[in-house]
């Protein structure tokens, strides 16, 4: 209920606010667009012998007939004898009416016209215009023209600006602080004065200009015990008010006395009968600026000075020492220049009235921003640039005066026949005139330098390099120095004695810790809560005071908690004042890095927004460099921390026996450990950094590459290559089991392939050993048993064919049977040889052999299995060919495993072309069938032993992985390619005889 009714109470004082301010507004409106009124210049007023001349205006059409003190005796109605306006008891036959009071003035000059003839007869004693007139009495008529009265349209909208100034000021105060004590006071001051400034009368005499003439003597008369009321409140201790009945009502009875007359003026005029109703106006604007001057400026004052030299509060006394200025210089000016000779009945000029009006904008200013309590020591600032903007307006008027009033003479200096008039003449000065309203901001830009200079003195220099200091500081990585730097720089640019700065810390209750101090005895503690305050009382200002600090360090701090920055929030139990004062905290990525707390200047005196606005902007520069330091030392750690994991994994890597190779994804090298140094004979130095391919054989890659596929060096899972036979550069043969996984980095993204190779060149020779040894058990008995029961049947049946062919003569038909039995039984006893060449072991040794014969010997011993599956086998066979170094039987193995892969490829029949050819000192044998052909993920896989694409029970998985170990035991390479449905293409590299007595030799 409390809630709603402070709302209401709220939306009702605004409404009230609108509807001033419409008619206002409404007010400014009719007087910009009203008519011209009929004036003669001079200023009557009722004297002891009638109208008296008070003032002449320069402007006057009377300035040299009549002289201050001059009577009006009678007005001559000259070109209208018959006006209705005159009395009966009129002489018509003289023309003429007798004049009594300032309304009969008024009306008549009404009726003459603006720009008609006009005349007065006027009463003076001056023997000198008597003599001039020849008249000889002092009374004489004086002719004129009737002029437009001067309505002070320039000065109107200046006190209208200053109305609006006092309007927003209130506003701002009753919106930023409506539930602050003496807010809704400060509003009705601001609200009257607004009134007082804004309103003026048309004197049109209709409903709505009475109206308004009401409201502004109403205002008039209110301004000032209301701005006196205030003042004894603002003072009085923040906790006293002023309750006394009595006083108050003594304060406001005569703005009540005065606000009765007014009313009875403007809808009771019959009340002053016996008085003119231009005097009783004369009265009440009298009575109204003898109680506006004597409440506003010297009892109010008085108040102001009294509160100020006895208190003993730093910020009240800043905040009244900008309000008795702005007071003090308004009361004086208005009082020399306007209320003396007003009361005097002086003459008042326009220059004075201007002079007297102008600092009148600055007691809302500073009252204002002083009451309100944000920004609070804006004033100086708003006087400073103010005074920057006054002079540089002078400065720029008077170069637009000289331009205006010179461009003349020198066009006429430059070009003695130009015509000034011209078009030429007038484009010269619009070009000046743009001239001069481009110098404005360079002007004032100027000036304002040089204003700041002379007001900040040595720490202007500080102040302008704040730029540079926050970028230094940026830059800045070592702490320590960090810090010093900033507290010295802040002491000597904001000229505090007492600097603090606070680092986060999670160890502490606070979550800071203090980093730095200057001027401070002792410890600075900050509350728990101290992130919690920051961020909820600093929205709108950036920092928070000690006053914002609770109580009770420690205490919950809540929006409901929080207490409002009204006025006695300054001196909230008078905590710390002899300690810091501002806290601006510096915050980087949402994070609260540090926190800056400095105190009062060495005067004693709090910080001008530009200064918090200097630390604001300055702690962002901390925040940054804070936290890069912080980064830095945390990076400094982990770098140190990775330098140790770094070598750890380095001991690791150069401890074990397997060689360790890591390849980006673009083939570059980046690890090469020493276990590859012994396997390659290839220095670490050659190694890192260089494509693998320039590093490692050639064959090597391709066999790589065949097991990697399109994948390159991006692969997904593991592969392995096994028994792969290699040399090192100076020809010495190795064999070794290589395994190819994908490097991973941090959380699991790969960045290249990791190589592991192990030299099995030892243990191979080991197992062909023992294979060795195991095949010559084996097959040994195997062939003893095929020759044994073959051999001996095709002995006997190779004899008998001989005896019978010895016995039968040459033309006997039987002749060609028997040839062809002894034919075949050497063809059957070559079958049985070659099978026991296949199977026997033998003395292990390579030797050279005609390649082309193996594959025929191959071919020959297959012929059965490939008879009734429609292949077509083409043999290409290159001529010439030189010898290879090798083992037949062993080579037979390879080339039937081959042989027959193919046929099985071709279930439905096909071509199996086998071409043989020399290429440099390697003999070539290519096997191309027109299978269905295989995938990349087959190829990936085909020697893998026990893998195989075959149904069950058809193949055992070992023919090309027994294959490949051959072809690499012979020290040749083989190659695949192929796609599916387009057939395979398998290659064997062979060394020839040649070449392998040559790589011998150089061992």
């Amino acid at each position: 209920m409390k809630e709603l009714m402070t709302r209401t109470k709220l939306i009702a004082v605004l409404a009230i606010g609108a509807i001033f301010l419409v008619i206002g507004v409404l007010n400014l409106r009719d007087r910009l667009s009203a008519p011209d009124i009929a004036d003669d210049g001079v200023e009557w007023v009722a004297g002891e012998n009638g109208l008296q001349a008070r003032s002449i205006s320069p402007d006057s059409p009377l300035r040299f007939t009549i002289k201050r003190g001059d009577y009006v005796r009678a007005v001559f109605f000259v070109g209208r004898p018959d006006d209705a306006s005159r009395g009966k008891t009129a002489q018509r036959s003289l023309d003429f009416e007798e004049v009594k009071n300032a309304e009969q003035l008024a009306r008549y000059l009404e009726r003459q016209g603006v720009g008609n003839n006009a005349q007065y007869a006027i009463l003076h004693h001056d023997y000198v215009l008597k003599n001039i007139y020849g008249l000889d009495k002092p009374l004489y008529d004086v002719p004129f023209k009737v002029i437009a009265r001067d309505q002070h349209i320039g000065r109107g909208l200046y006190l209208a600006f200053i109305g609006l100034v006092y309007l927003a000021i209130g506003l701002f105060g009753l919106l930023k602080q409506h539930r602050a004590a003496l807010t809704y006071h400060f509003f009705a001051w601001s609200l009257v004065s607004f009134t007082v400034y804004f309103y003026s009368a048309t004197r049109e005499f209709t409903t709505f200009d009475g109206l308004v003439s009401l409201l502004d003597g109403a205002a008039q008369a209110f301004m000032a015990p209301l701005f006196l009321h205030f003042c004894i409140n603002f003072v009085s201790n923040r906790g006293l008010r002023l309750r006394s009945r009595p006083i108050a009502a003594a304060l406001y009875l005569p703005a009540i006395v005065l606000v009765v007359f007014e009313v009875l003026f403007h809808y009771r005029p019959a009340t002053f009968n016996n008085g003119s109703l231009v005097a009783v106006r004369d009265w009440l604007d009298k009575a109204e600026l003898i109680q506006f001057w004597l409440f506003y400026f010297v009892i109010g004052n008085a108040v102001l000075l009294r509160a100020f030299y006895r208190g003993d509060k730093p910020l009240l006394k800043q905040q009244l020492r900008w309000i008795i200025r702005a007071l003090g210089l308004s009361g004086i000016l208005f009082t020399a220049l306007y209320f003396i000779p007003y009361v005097a009945n002086a003459e008042i000029t326009p220059l004075m009235e201007t002079v007297a009006y102008a600092p009148f904008i600055l007691i809302p200013l500073s009252f204002g921003y002083s009451i309100v309590r944000y920004r609070l020591m804006d004033v100086d600032v708003i006087m400073r640039r103010s005074f920057v903007h006054a002079m540089a307006t002078v400065a720029v008027g008077a170069i637009y005066m000289a331009v205006l009033l010179g461009v003349g003479d020198l066009v006429k200096f430059i070009w003695k026949t130009a015509d000034l008039n011209s078009w030429k003449t007038r484009a010269v000065v619009v070009v000046g005139m743009l001239v001069v309203a481009m110098l404005f901001a360079p002007i004032k830009n100027k000036m304002q330098v040089w204003a700041d200079r002379w007001f900040y003195g040595e720490r202007y220099t500080l102040r302008t390099g704040l730029q540079d200091f926050g970028r230094t500081l940026a830059q800045t990585t070592a702490l320590p120095q960090l810090l010093d730097s900033l507290v010295r720089r802040l002491s000597d640019m904001l000229s505090v004695r007492k600097v603090v700065i606070f680092i986060e810390d999670s160890s502490e209750p606070s979550g800071f810790r203090l980093s730095r101090s200057a001027g401070i005895d002792g410890n600075v503690t900050l509350p728990d809560d101290i992130k919690q305050i920051i961020r909820v009382r600093s929205i709108g200002r950036g920092f928070i005071t000690a006053d914002d600090l609770p109580a009770q360090v420690g205490g919950d701090v809540s929006s409901q908690s929080l207490p409002s920055l009204e006025m006695d929030a300054p001196e909230f139990q008078g905590r710390r004042s002899d300690e810091v004062y501002y806290y601006v905290a510096c915050v980087v990525r949402d994070r609260m890095v540090a926190i800056i707390a400095v105190g009062r200047t060495t005067l004693g005196a709090l910080l001008t927004s530009e200064d918090t606005d200097l630390m604001r902007a300055l702690s962002g520069y901390v925040a940054v460099a804070i936290d890069n330091s912080l980064l830095y030392r945390s990076e400094m750690e982990k770098a140190e921390e990775l330098v140790r994991l770094k070598e750890f994994s380095e001991n690791i890597i150069e401890s074990v026996n397997v060689g360790i190779l890591s390849v980006d994804f673009d083939g570059l090298i980046s690890t090469w450990n020493s276990a590859l140094e012994e396997i390659f004979g290839i220095r670490r130095e050659r190694a890192v950094g260089r494509a693998v391919d320039e590093v490692l054989d050639r064959d090597l890659i391709d066999t790589i590459q065949n097991v990697t596929g399109e994948e390159g060096w991006a692969l997904r899972d593991t592969r392995h290559i096994y028994k792969y036979n290699a040399s090192t550069e100076d020809g010495r043969p190795l064999t070794i089991n290589m395994s190819l996984a994908p490097f991973e980095a941090a959380r699991g993204v790969v960045t290249g392939t990791l190589v592991v190779i192990e030299n099995v060149t030892e243990r191979a020779q080991l197992e062909e050993q023992l294979l060795q040894r195991e095949k010559l058990s084996s097959i040994g008995l195997l062939a003893a048993g095929v020759a044994h029961e073959v051999n001996t049947p095709l002995a006997g049946i190779s004899s008998y064919a001989q005896m019978l062919l010895q016995q039968i003569d040459g033309n006997d038909p039987k002749r060609r049977l028997l040839e062809k039995i002894h034919t075949q039984t050497v063809r059957a006893s070559g079958i049985v040889n070659n099978l026991l060449n296949f199977s026997r072991t033998g003395d292990t040794q390579f030797r050279e052999i005609d390649l082309n014969q193996v594959l025929d010997d191959t071919l020959q011993l297959l012929e059965p299995q490939l008879r009734n599956a429609r292949l077509d086998v083409v043999r290409n066979y290159g001529r010439e060919l030189p010898a290879a170094y090798g083992n037949a039987s062993k080579l037979q193995q390879v080339f039937m495993n081959l042989i027959l892969n193919a046929r099985d490829a071709m279930p439905s029949g096909g071509r199996l072309s086998i071409h043989t050819r020399v290429v440099e000192t390697s003999l070539v044998v290519d096997f191309r069938d027109t299978g269905i052909g295989m995938t990349p993920e087959t190829i990936a896989r085909i020697y893998d032993p026990f893998f195989t694409t075959k149904d069950v029970g058809q193949g055992t998985g070992l023919g090309l992985a027994l294959s490949y170990g051959i072809v690499q035991e012979h020290g040749g390479r083989i190659f695949v390619e192929s796609r599916p449905g387009e057939g395979a293409h398998f290659t064997i590299k062979l060394p020839t005889a040649f070449s392998r007595q040559m790589q011998a030799a150089s061992d």
